[in-house]
């Protein structure tokens, strides 16, 4: 007597596990060969994506900062130039260059 399930003998339902576990297997291995480098690379990528957003974040808070003593300074710089103007008008005030008298 011979046993059967669904039309298939025994050893035919053996041959069939052991084919598709070996297909499965191969099919594992050749998807962890090429999808673990890709894996890999992304964390990677990523990895390097946060650096540049801190280092861009810090680029541009100092930026801000120059921004403002460059103002400060062109303030300053206005300051010194109405003080020039100041004095060269007292000091050639008669248009000859010579002192008030």
């Amino acid at each position: 007597m011979q046993h059967q399930f669904l039309g298939f003998m025994i050893e035919e339902w053996g041959a069939l596990i052991v084919i598709s576990g070996s297909f499965l297997s191969a099919l594992g291995w050749v998807l962890n060969k090429t999808l673990l480098p890709l894996k890999y690379a992304i964390e990677d990528l990523t990895r390097t994506m946060e650096e540049i957003r801190e280092d861009n974040e810090r680029r541009d808070m100092e930026a801000k900062r120059l921004e403002g003593e460059f103002n400060q300074h062109l303030i300053e710089a206005g300051q010194m130039r109405v003080r020039i103007s100041n004095l060269e008008k007292e000091i050639f005030q008669d248009g000859k260059g010579g002192k008030k008298q």
